[in-house]
């Protein structure tokens, strides 16, 4: 996208975050054995709020347990 890239660990699982104005991208790069959508985006929004310092707008996430995406509210 349009900034470098962040690493971040949030509930175990590993991501690299990267971001473009108010749209981030959240690419797991750890292995977890069959994980759950679910368990996936919970981390995603805490590692997409550690690496941008902004909020997970609502109901804006989207994706699968590789690869989230996102919009944010910066302030």
């Amino acid at each position: 996208m349009g900034t470098d890239p962040q690493t971040v660990t949030a509930n175990g699982s590993s991501f690299t975050v990267f971001q473009r104005g108010d749209e981030v991208e959240a690419y797991r790069t750890s292995r977890e054995w069959l994980p759950r959508q679910s368990e996936v985006f919970l981390a995603a929004e805490i590692a997409i709020e550690k690496a941008t310092g902004c909020t997970v707008r609502a109901r804006s996430m989207t994706g699968d347990q590789a690869i989230v995406r996102a919009r944010v509210l910066c302030s």
